[in-house]
């Protein structure tokens, strides 16, 4: 049994060589995003632990659900490219279903969100792993926040958040 573990460990060795002389390397292939989809949320403020509640109050934002096939989490997060801007944005895994994940991306301002904009996901700031998505972003199509929702909490309709200030109404 101790003469197959070196062989064992030879052959493990060879094919992480062979691959790595293919370009297969895992950590630095580009995202495989599928699709998206977008819709208005409702963001809290930021409590952070430790510190007593933000007084400020809940705004409007907009999460860009990406679907990912086969997605492998490494020590980077994933980031959201918006006509080849890196957006800082909060990010968690929505889903997992078989070898689609969906990552969730929350935009909390409207600045980067232009009609016809294209969007792209990578890891950090590693451009090697960008990969665009099959379409752009259609402002019509973001799903608006529940009116009832919106009314409640004294957020803006998702039109007039979207519009540049000095556009008229």
């Amino acid at each position: 049994m101790r003469r197959s573990t070196p062989l064992l460990v030879l052959a493990a060795l060879l094919a992480g060589a062979a691959g790595a002389e293919e370009g297969a390397n895992p950590y630095q292939t580009p995202l495989k995003p599928s699709g998206f989809e977008a819709r208005a949320v409702t963001v809290p403020p930021l409590a952070l632990p430790g510190e007593p509640a933000p007084e400020a109050a809940a705004h409007l934002g907009v999460e860009i659900r990406v679907q990912v096939t086969d997605y492998l989490p490494r020590a980077l997060e994933p980031t959201l490219v918006i006509d080849g801007e890196p957006i800082e944005t909060r990010t968690r895994i929505v889903a997992v279903e078989g070898d689609v994940t969906t990552l969730g991306f929350l935009v909390e301002t409207a600045e980067p969100l232009k009609e016809g904009a294209s969007l792209a996901v990578q890891m950090g700031e590693d451009e090697t792993t960008r990969a665009s998505l099959p379409t752009v972003l259609r402002l019509q199509e973001i799903r608006p926040l529940d009116p009832a929702e919106a009314e409640a909490r004294g957020l803006p309709d998702l039109k007039c958040w979207l519009s540049p200030p000095d556009a008229p109404p």
